[in-house]
């Protein structure tokens, strides 16, 4: 059955690349912008936008929830802590020298390269004129109800096209006008939603009618969509507020699509004359060893590594019988590209940095060896992104390195707080009692870093009093991204509310 499978998906045929960027619609958010410093501890620095990022984007703990000044001092003496561990931890240590560690470094490095890479081709590039505003705002209320086919060619959606234009009832007698025989989708489609630019636009930059035949519209995988307005209903807005929130969205929202058509176009350009060539039996048995592992994960894509290595709590995820079957496979060619052969052991490595991204989120395993290779085209894809990135200098944007910074510094500081519990006695004190561990170990052991390094820290005590916080948990996380979550977790090191320490950031600075 598995065969029968993926010969109808023909993956020993030369496959087109696909663009698929719904990964960088929010570039522009996803990466630490350039700031201001508001600390410097040591070599390492906090931004202002870093400070107000790891207090709102993540879950902070109820000594610290608030939004009051004492509670802003414990967020900034926990970020400073965190990077006073990692200044203390030697860079030789077990954790530095992992390679899994390293790999996942770069990975988000590399993800905030092709962020930033797609921020100033795309979006620092997209023009958008108020006229085209306009036009989108006047149809921004809708939420349109659906019906739609989907078309592997265009000659074949064309042909399909014009029989719904030429019919009546247009799909309403779907099953006789095509050869597929089946009813169309149904969905309902608002302007808020995440739909691709071309379908955003053919929907929503001009008004449409009743039973309107749409399309077809070619989608970001190469297919064809053509699309039935079966109603809508309008959301109508009243007061000056709402009219002035409504026509902001509109505007980020058609500049957006403006910025990921022209990163599109760049993509494409970028990879154009590339196929990648399966290997048919090494794929086969790549994706029935792996279909169980990725299947029973894909609902609960989690972060291991940053729960696990100063933990000492991986958990295997491959038994024994999976384990020996790779080994048989790591040899093998699994496909090629630019003349270049991958073996099943460099697609492993990479896997390292970029773990796979299904473009969908439920699938059956029927549909597995589909997704897994579409998975593995858009790792690919990727590849080639990174390394125009890497051709422009884009790792050493200060943006780029502050956010891989960030990641370095939490994950070194919290294997070295948990090797400073080991030492302590603490580390079987149950999860629910750190606030006490923090009370007992932590506290003191920040207190005597700050003592260490006082005149290594400077703070912009000005900029630090205009900060504003909110009181509401949040956890953001992008979509569509190997590395999905945008903040470390809010450091769990220290409760201490005084600023008695380093220095006032001198203005010059």
């Amino acid at each position: 059955m598995l065969k029968v499978l993926l010969n109808r998906y023909k993956p020993f045929l030369p496959v087109i690349l696909a663009i698929f960027l719904g990964q960088f619609g929010c570039a522009k958010k996803s990466v630490l912008p350039e700031s201001k410093p508001l600390a410097i501890v040591g070599d390492r620095v906090i931004t202002v936008d870093e400070f107000v990022r790891r207090a709102e984007y993540t879950i902070r703990p109820p000594y610290c929830r608030g939004d009051n000044y004492i509670h802003k001092k414990i967020i900034l003496n926990s970020l400073i802590a965190e990077k006073l561990l990692a200044l203390e931890s030697d860079t030789t240590n077990e954790l530095c020298r992992n390679q899994e560690f390293q790999r996942y470094i770069q990975g988000r490095r590399e993800q905030a390269m092709r962020q930033m890479l797609f921020y100033r081709l795309g979006y620092q590039k997209a023009k958008v004129k108020e006229k085209d505003i306009r036009q989108y705002y006047r149809n921004s209320g809708r939420t349109y109800r659906v019906r739609f086919v989907t078309f592997n060619d265009r000659k074949s959606a064309n042909a399909a096209a014009k029989k719904f234009r030429s019919n009546s009832v247009g799909m309403g007698s779907f099953s006789q006008l095509t050869e597929a025989g089946k009813s169309p989708g149904l969905r309902e489609i608002s302007f808020s939603d995440e739909s691709e630019p071309a379908i955003h636009e053919a929907l929503f930059a001009k008004s449409l009618k009743k039973n309107q035949i749409v399309g077809p519209i070619q989608t970001e995988d190469r297919r064809f969509l053509v699309v039935q307005i079966d109603g809508w209903t309008d959301e109508v807005v009243i007061t000056d507020a709402e009219i002035q929130k409504r026509w902001n969205n509109v505007k980020d929202r058609v500049k957006e699509n403006r910025a990921q058509s022209r990163f599109a176009a760049h993509v494409r350009n970028l990879m154009s004359g590339k196929q990648i060539v399966f290997e048919e039996t090494t794929l086969i048995r790549l994706s029935t060893l792996l279909a169980p592992m990725y299947l029973k994960d894909i609902e609960e894509k989690k972060d291991d590594l940053s729960k696990a290595l100063w933990q000492r709590e991986v958990e295997e995820k491959q038994n024994v019988g999976i384990t020996a079957e790779m080994e048989r496979l790591r040899a093998l060619p699994f496909f090629s590209i630019d003349d270049k052969k991958w073996t099943v052991e460099e697609f492993e490595t990479a896997l390292e940095s970029h773990p796979l991204i299904f473009r969908k989120r439920k699938f059956d395993e029927k549909e597995f060896p589909k997704q897994f290779q579409l998975a593995v085209v858009d790792l690919i894809r990727d590849s080639y992104i990174t390394a125009d990135a890497y051709r422009r200098g884009l790792d050493k944007a200060p943006s780029v390195r502050q956010y891989e910074e960030m990641w370095r510094d939490n994950l070194i500081s919290l294997y070295e707080k948990q090797q400073y519990l080991e030492k302590s006695h603490a580390k079987n004190v149950s999860a629910k009692d750190y606030q006490s561990v923090i009370d007992r170990y932590l506290n003191p052991y920040v207190d005597s870093l700050q003592a260490k390094y006082s005149n290594r820290i400077r703070i912009d005590m000005d900029a630090f009093e205009k900060i504003q916080l909110s009181r509401i948990d949040v956890i953001a996380y992008q979509k569509n991204v190997p590395y999905p979550i945008l903040v470390p977790h809010f450091p769990l090191i220290t409760t201490d509310d005084q600023l008695n320490y380093g220095q006032k950031m001198n203005l010059q600075e």
